[in-house]
């Protein structure tokens, strides 16, 4: 899987688990629950588009081929928009260049970002005066203008250490016994990799809002002056500074909290909404791991992939390391099995049993599926303009010609046919029409 395609992946999910807190949580007082779905929902969209690295499809020949026909009938006016679309882009290569250097550079600046702002917030108990409130140790501070905590600390204005109300130190003390800091730690980090998807800033509001629920919740089970502390939140707000991206705001958004504060809880059985997001964790491991479902989403985005990535070189091994007996030829001059003379092999041989799965080993087009007589049954993809992969002596195939497929998508599966003395796979890689090693680009030969 390629970088552009784990973004989209992940945008998916980022999208479908906001749209969903959305609509039935944000609005709910199930704060705990509300926090661990926000932290939820970022862990599986960045972790399950990996899934395809670790899980494949269940074996289904007869319903992948039936949807690889459908789909590669499908994928003709597909390839022909990608097509047109790729001959008004004259400048692709300079496009291929300038988009991966802008995404990284805004990455690199924003990562700059965060570690200066975690740097500045740390040096600010070099220049803080220790004291005791309530029982509590503080930091007054004469540069930051509103209370805040990080980790394990309590900041508070200088000019607050005579008159430091008790609701404050409730509230920030709920952050720091609850490690707040460890979800805005995780959606910074986030917001690096995902800067120019606008669904990670909504997730951001979402995320440092909820806290600030359940640090004012904390402030009202304590016997905290509701009404007084309601009244500090809006004379606060107008002094807001923080600028510090891993410490808390006490005082903004201020209508939001206000209003959540005096809504009614909701009822106990309503939590039972929360079940509806286990069929998007399902469907967002379907999308990277069922080429059924794969398939049309990396078509619809191939435009901008190709636009991206000019070079799409194969990688990784074409079935599943531990199903690989052995490699029992290697590229390069062999005496020939069965011809008894010296020849170039073009290809490794890898020693598999029949019926292995056989995946791509890189994004490309369905150039020949076919029967023939020397290699048996056997497809040969077309990489770009670049790179081509062949996979030969196959026990039979699931794609057809002109298809398009994708990086570990299932074409066929080990076999014994045409001129071969055992089960295996022949896989050959071309680059520029001439065959290059394999082994290269075999991940621990």
């Amino acid at each position: 899987m390629s970088l552009v395609q784990y973004l989209l992946m992940s945008s998916i999910g980022l999208l479908l688990f906001w749209l969903y807190y959305y609509v039935f949580l944000r609005g709910k007082t199930f704060f705990v629950m509300n926090r661990w779905y926000l932290i939820g929902a970022l862990a599986i969209s960045l972790t399950v588009p990996l899934a395809s690295l670790f899980i494949t499809a269940e074996q289904l020949p007869a319903a992948i081929s039936t949807v690889s026909t459908l789909s590669g009938s499908s994928s003709l006016g597909i390839t022909e928009i990608s097509r047109e679309w790729g001959e008004m882009s004259t400048s692709k290569s300079l496009w291929s260049v300038v988009i991966p250097a802008v995404y990284i550079l805004v990455a690199i600046l924003l990562m700059a970002r965060l570690v200066w702002g975690i740097r500045s917030a740390f040096f600010m108990v070099k220049q803080s005066e220790k004291l005791l409130i309530h029982g509590q140790e503080v930091y007054a501070n004469a540069k930051i203008k509103e209370p805040i905590s990080l980790l394990n600390r309590i900041y508070i204005p200088s000019s607050w250490k005579e008159n430091v109300p008790y609701e404050i130190i409730i509230h920030e003390k709920e952050h720091i016994n609850k490690k707040h800091f460890i979800d805005l730690v995780l959606i910074e980090l986030s917001i690096i990799i995902f800067w120019f998807n606008p669904v990670i800033y909504q997730l951001k509001k979402a995320i440092r809002i909820n806290l600030e629920y359940l640090a004012d919740r904390q402030v009202i089970l304590q016997g905290g002056d509701l009404l007084a502390y309601q009244s500090l939140l809006v004379s606060q707000s107008l002094e807001s500074s923080n600028r510090y991206p891993i410490t808390t705001n006490f005082a903004a958004p201020l209508k939001n909290r206000i209003s959540m504060m005096n809504k009614t809880k909701t009822r106990n059985w309503a939590r039972l909404v929360i079940v509806g997001a286990l069929p998007l964790a399902a469907a967002l491991l379907a999308m990277n791991t069922r080429p059924e479902v794969k398939a049309p989403i990396l078509e619809f985005a191939e435009p901008l992939t190709n636009l991206i990535v000019e070079e799409n070189r194969p990688s990784g091994w074409p079935v599943q390391i531990p199903s690989v007996i052995k490699i029992t030829s290697t590229f390069g001059e062999r005496m020939h099995p069965l011809l008894k003379e010296k020849r170039h092999h073009d290809g490794v041989d890898l020693q598999a049993k029949e019926g292995t799965p056989v995946y791509a080993t890189a994004d490309g087009v369905i150039e020949i599926a076919k029967f023939d007589y020397f290699r048996g049954y056997y497809v040969q993809i077309k990489h770009g303009d670049k790179y081509a992969t062949q996979y030969a002596h196959m026990q039979n195939f699931v794609v057809m010609q002109n298809q398009r497929v994708f990086k570990d998508q299932l074409i066929g599966y080990v076999g014994n046919t045409g001129q071969s003395i055992g089960s295996h796979l022949h896989y050959e890689i071309h680059e520029d029409g001439k065959p290059v090693d394999p082994k290269l680009t075999l991940e621990g030969c």
